[in-house]
């Protein structure tokens, strides 16, 4: 299923640009409500999603997920160096009530 259930979606999937920052950091954000999700990048608004809001406890998956991975799919990535690195260096979670 790869991990975003039966019907595979992806509303709130978006791309953008990231911006140097002064510390070579980068913040990300989502703010979850029941009519929809808002996420950013840096403090700024990259995406809004109000399709298929979840409604239910979920859980945290931290990911990087490099397009060929998947077992189904032809394209390969062993032997492929990618000189890039994914380090999380805290994790914050607020509850309203």
């Amino acid at each position: 299923m790869g991990g975003y259930g039966k019907q595979f979606r992806e509303d709130g999937r978006v791309n953008y640009d990231l911006k140097e920052t002064s510390d070579g950091w980068h913040y990300f954000g989502m703010n979850w409500q029941p009519d929809g999700y808002v996420f950013y990048c840096d403090g700024e608004e990259v995406s809004r999603c109000n399709a298929n809001v979840s409604h239910v406890p979920q859980f945290i998956l931290l990911t990087t997920e490099i397009q060929g991975y998947r077992i189904n799919n032809p394209k390969k990535v062993e032997g492929t160096f990618v000189d890039d690195a994914f380090i999380v260096d805290f994790v914050r979670v607020f509850d309203k009530e």
